[in-house]
């Protein structure tokens, strides 16, 4: 088969592909456990494992939606047009743009983490926005060549970084280092913004709302291994390699969250989070492996992160394309390299990202665009329920027990509630922000109707008129 832009991505991938990627979210606990640990207490385990293992529910669900529409690609958003496009097409659209706008600023956020990590490792002080540079540019690099070459790499990377991620996490509990004591009492912390009251309460309105607010943040790392949903259109059997996929990253992530958020708060107590909750894996990996061991962890926290990056360069580039495929956003997207990669989102994503770089990245950015994520883990689940009653007789290749249609709507439900405590805590200027920026997809979608294809129309209507010279 020839490849390029006229044959389209090509179905080189295997389950493989989507587990290495997927289960690379867990990079994605390094960023926020710290965090939510300090705002929650030790509950914070609770949230990470329940919050997992309902992303895992979520991602079976998906899968169904991917059965039916094989030749997708951009992830379960792409699946859901059916269940909607009755009404209008908006909310499709505005799913789609809104799952490109929850993962881009892992493109922003994590080249800089992995620049000051790298400054810790070699004793340096490079600037985090050139060495953030640099680290977009190799990504580039590894991708024009193809998601074949991408899984090789992420092969050798997932080796590095997660496995002795685990081998430390099985030292912490042999050597004794977990300690009970640091998990009680087990209790939600009383907590609102920079405040935090350890005397929480199981029965107070403002532990509530921080546990749901944790729940909201968390969700953008415990239920995004759903990227395996992403290369549909790429698995060389799109049922059994989707299905293989969400079962074997979904497992393995539920199980590794909950490990290293029990380490974490086991093992430093969530008092060691008071001065830089950003950043507590540099002190848990010296506590558990000594000064040496420490800097290697550095290293393998490193590596994780450059997966988690790559998880999200691979996933948001493939999101443009599938847009633009189906009309909905800029013409440009679906410019390929010879290999297959969407080259021209991906550098419109880098772009992004820098500017996303300028910024410290405060929490709060992560806040704003977990809104738009809401968007689209919520729609593609009130769309499974949709097409079951609308699309009975459809081809499920893989099909889930009818149980879980009411539990797809429960699940829904579940998200969207998510949205309220999210905005209380984290205030109405991230959920302007996070508004905005995912409304923005109606200007590009107007533009690409109303202009670039108006214009290909005429063209086609007036071959006479196009001047040749």
């Amino acid at each position: 088969m020839s490849t390029g832009e006229k044959t389209g991505i090509l179905r080189r991938a295997t389950w493989r592909t989507g587990f290495l990627m997927g289960i690379a979210v867990c990079a994605l606990t390094l960023v926020s456990a710290g965090p939510l640990a300090q705002q929650v207490g030790p509950v914070s385990i609770l949230v990470w494992t329940t919050s997992s293992f309902v992303g895992l529910l979520q991602v079976l669900i998906y899968s169904e939606l991917a059965g039916m529409y094989q030749n997708e690609t951009g992830g379960m958003t792409m699946c859901m047009g059916d269940a909607f496009d009755k009404w209008s097409h908006w909310p499709t659209t505005i799913a789609q743009w809104a799952y490109w706008y929850a993962w881009i600023p892992v493109m922003g956020i994590m080249p800089i983490l992995m620049a000051q990590y790298l400054n810790q490792m070699i004793g340096t002080n490079f600037s985090p926005f050139i060495v953030g540079i640099v680290i977009l540019g190799v990504l580039l690099a590894i991708n024009y060549f193809g998601i074949t070459v991408s899984e090789r790499g992420q092969l050798i990377i997932s080796a590095v970084s997660l496995l002795p991620l685990v081998v430390m996490i099985v030292v912490a509990f042999a050597r004794g280092l977990v300690s009970m004591d640091n998990l009680l009492p087990f209790r939600p912390y009383g907590s609102w913004g920079s405040f935090s009251n350890p005397e929480g309460s199981w029965f107070s309105m403002m532990s509530w709302v921080g546990i749901g607010a944790a729940y909201y943040v968390a969700s953008w790392g415990s239920y995004a291994f759903e990227t395996i949903t992403v290369y549909v259109g790429e698995y060389k059997n799109p049922v059994k390699d989707t299905v293989k996929a969400a079962w074997s990253s979904g497992t393995v992530v539920t199980i590794l969250n909950t490990m290293i958020t029990l380490a974490l708060v086991g093992v430093l107590g969530v008092a060691a989070f008071a001065d830089n909750p950003d950043y507590p894996f540099l002190k848990l990996s010296e506590a558990i492996l000594g000064p040496v061991g420490g800097r290697v962890a550095l290293f393998i926290i490193f590596t994780g992160l450059f997966l988690m990056a790559n998880t999200a360069f691979n996933g948001t580039a493939r999101i443009l394309y599938g847009m633009s495929k189906e009309g909905t956003n800029l013409k440009q997207w679906m410019k390929l390299s010879p290999n297959g990669f969407p080259y021209v989102a991906a550098i419109f994503n880098i772009a992004f990202a820098i500017f996303l770089m300028t910024f410290e990245v405060p929490v709060k950015i992560i806040a704003a665009s977990n809104l738009a994520y809401m968007i689209c883990i919520f729609m593609p689940l009130f769309a499974f329920v949709i097409l079951r009653k609308k699309r009975p007789d459809h081809p499920r290749p893989f099909k889930l027990p009818n149980f879980m249609v009411p539990l797809a709507f429960v699940l829904g439900a579940f998200n969207v509630i998510l949205i309220l405590p999210g905005a209380l805590y984290y205030g109405a200027e991230v959920m302007v922000t996070g508004s905005v920026i995912t409304l923005l997809v109606i200007p590009l979608c107007l533009y690409r109707k109303k202009v670039q294809d108006k214009a290909e129309t005429v063209i086609a209507e007036n071959p006479e008129k196009i001047d040749l010279d």
